[in-house]
């Protein structure tokens, strides 16, 4: 398929050189909805840098695993928030889930974004399978713990778990970020 006239894009598909869509979204910005756009670190670097080239203000989806050299570029190239699957704070839910992240890793991202003053929206999923009272507590005191800017809980009802009890009512759900 041919571009529009004046619009460049790479073969990857996410790099793109057009400077109408530049100076449209430099006050505005852009979002990049990919949830696998960081984990090609080259090729999120090299974006990072065309987009910094234009002037973009931009966003992106990424995984809590981003190392603190790569954040470096894409904040100096624009980067203004990144939207972020935290999912849970406890390891064992996230290893049965077979979320691929590591809790201590996610809090050295947190903790290097907020050096580097990027902001994070956070996304939480309650009632996976094997998810308990205790493990939904355990990931709101992550969730409070991490200090995002702001967060999305999805409630889930796998059969058997706290969310499909609360969903029939029979456990109350209370969710308290009181300090």
């Amino acid at each position: 398929m041919d571009n529009p006239p004046g619009l460049e894009c790479s073969p990857g598909g996410s790099e793109c050189n057009d400077r109408r869509l530049a100076h449209r979204w430099s006050d505005s910005g852009c979002v990049f909805d990919d949830d696998t756009l960081t984990d090609n670190l080259p090729r999120i670097e090299a974006l990072a840098v065309e987009l910094g080239e234009l002037g973009v203000t931009w966003s992106c989806n990424a995984k809590a695993n981003v190392p603190y050299k790569t954040l470096k570029i894409l904040k100096e190239n624009g980067l203004r928030l990144l939207l972020v699957g935290c999912e849970s704070g406890d390891q064992k839910i996230l290893h049965n889930n077979k979320k691929g992240l590591l809790v201590d890793v996610a809090r050295r991202f947190t903790k290097d974004c907020h050096t580097l003053g990027i902001v994070i929206h956070g996304t939480f999923i309650l009632g996976l399978p094997g998810e308990t009272e205790e493990t939904i507590e355990e990931t709101i005191r992550y969730a409070m713990e991490i200090d995002l800017y702001t967060i999305r809980v999805s409630l889930v009802a796998a059969p058997g778990s706290v969310g499909a009890v609360a969903a029939m009512g029979a456990v109350d759900v209370v969710v308290s970020f009181e300090d």
